[in-house]
C-alpha cells in the first residue's frame, strides 16, 4: 500500500544487479533507464537499494565451492 509497482521494480532490480554483480553504480543506472517513465521517485529508492545490497553482500561470509 503506497508504493507503486514500478517503484518496487527498480527497487529490486537496483538490489539484484548489485547483489550478483556488485557493482552498485551500474545498478542503479540500468534501473533508472529501465524505469525512467515512472517519474523521478525512484531514483532515491534505486539508490538506497543498492548501497543497502552491497554492504550486506560485503558483510556476508565468503561462499566456499
Amino acid at each position: 500500500p503506497g508504493f507503486p509497482i514500478t517503484a518496487a521494480v527498480a527497487v529490486g532490480m537496483s538490489a539484484g544487479v548489485t547483489a550478483i554483480l556488485g557493482l552498485p553504480l551500474s545498478a542503479v543506472v540500468i534501473a533508472t533507464v529501465l524505469t525512467a517513465h515512472s517519474g523521478d521517485a525512484t531514483g532515491p529508492l534505486s539508490i538506497v537499494a543498492a548501497v543497502v545490497a552491497y554492504i550486506v553482500n560485503l558483510m556476508l561470509p565468503p561462499h566456499d565451492k
